[in-house]
């Protein structure tokens, strides 16, 4: 071929190549720009509470077509407290004989002997009696308690002197009683009655301290207390300082799986779940009994709570959803909803600006759930 040939030939497909590397260097490009290409969302949900009621039946033997029965055992006991009562209110003026000291002196120079019951009296004409034998020697003097005859406040004798009735006259102003204080007692008051109030306290505080002595309800045991006897010594009606009110509980006590419980609670729980959502915690749950059990099944309301956020399934979450976005339409996307709390989008290279048109280059990520 002639040169002037073979210069016109590379004229005719220079531009052909030119045209060839150019789309090759670009292929290059955009497979290197692609497999560079990545985007990572990174979500924190909001986490939220959920709750359930429902009730459980504990047996010793369950049925197989009632799932919210469970195998328990019964036993019964009783127990006892004593708490000590006082009436609030006092009884009614009673009249009383009125007591005291009297003193008794003896001038003499011989003893006197003075019977039990001897007879003093005072200035102004009340009679009162000696509680015990005394001999007072003479030139010296003794105390005796006295009892004064009069009931009621008559008796209240005032501090004075007192003759010794039985006495010779002569000897009388010799050998003679006198009191520094008063004669007290006359009229006492009467001791009141146990009220209603009163004693329904008291029996409370002695149903307090049988549920404390019995402890708390404790996984798999259920205690309820129940009502057998209140007795009150001395009984209520019959006036006293102070009654000893004595309680006596049956104590049933129950016992079950609280495995099995709790497998049954977290299946209510999940119920409660909207599509896309996740149960995180469990609490403990709150049992009740509304009615006293029978001897061989009891009846109790479960009130449970946990807390739930989005899940991976949600799809919500499908990076489907986020090819070829931008990170402000993804951020107003998310942060739209009442399940996200926060959103944070990383786009790979720096320099991009939608997230990739290949779903398998975006990756979302689920952070720790915040209430």
């Amino acid at each position: 071929m002639s040169e002037l040939k073979q210069a016109h030939v590379r004229q005719l497909y220079r531009p052909v190549i030119i045209v060839f590397l150019v789309f090759v260097v670009l292929t290059i490009i955009s497979v290197v720009y692609t497999g560079w290409s990545s985007t990572t969302i990174t979500i924190t949900p909001k986490q939220k509470t959920i709750s359930t009621s429902f009730s459980i039946t504990i047996a010793p033997t369950t049925s197989t077509t009632d799932d919210h029965q469970l195998a328990g055992t019964f036993t019964t006991t009783q127990q006892t407290a004593t708490v000590t009562a006082a009436p609030k209110t006092t009884g009614t003026p009673v009249p009383a004989h009125a007591t005291g000291t009297v003193t008794i002196k003896n001038t003499t120079a011989k003893t006197q002997p003075l019977a039990t019951g001897t007879r003093l009296r005072s200035d102004s004409g009340i009679i009162v009696r000696t509680d015990k034998r005394v001999d007072v020697a003479g030139g010296s003097s003794v105390d005796v308690t006295v009892t004064a005859d009069p009931l009621g406040e008559t008796g209240n004798v005032p501090a004075g002197k007192f003759v010794i009735v039985a006495l010779w006259p002569g000897l009388q102003d010799k050998i003679y009683g006198q009191s520094a204080t008063a004669l007290a007692g006359g009229m006492s008051v009467g001791n009141g009655t146990l009220s209603l109030d009163d004693l329904t306290a008291a029996s409370s505080k002695a149903a307090d301290q049988i549920r404390k002595k019995v402890g708390d309800n404790t996984p798999g045991t259920y205690v309820i207390l129940t009502p057998a006897s209140v007795v009150s010594a001395p009984k209520p009606e019959v006036p006293s300082t102070s009654y000893q009110v004595t309680v006596t509980e049956n104590v049933s006590t129950i016992t079950y799986s609280a495995d099995r419980l709790q497998d049954l609670i977290h299946i209510e729980l999940q119920r409660q779940l909207a599509d896309g959502q996740q149960l995180d915690s469990v609490a403990m749950p709150s049992l009740s009994m509304p009615n006293a059990p029978t001897a061989t099944q009891a009846n109790i309301s479960v009130e449970a709570t946990g807390t739930a956020s989005l899940s991976s399934s949600a799809a919500l979450l499908s990076p489907t959803s986020f090819v070829s976005m931008t990170a402000s339409t993804i951020q107003t996307k998310l942060t739209g909803t009442d399940d996200i709390k926060s959103v944070v989008i990383h786009l790979s290279p720096w320099w991009r600006t939608t997230t990739s048109d290949q779903v398998d280059r975006i990756t979302v990520l689920l952070a720790k759930p915040k209430s």
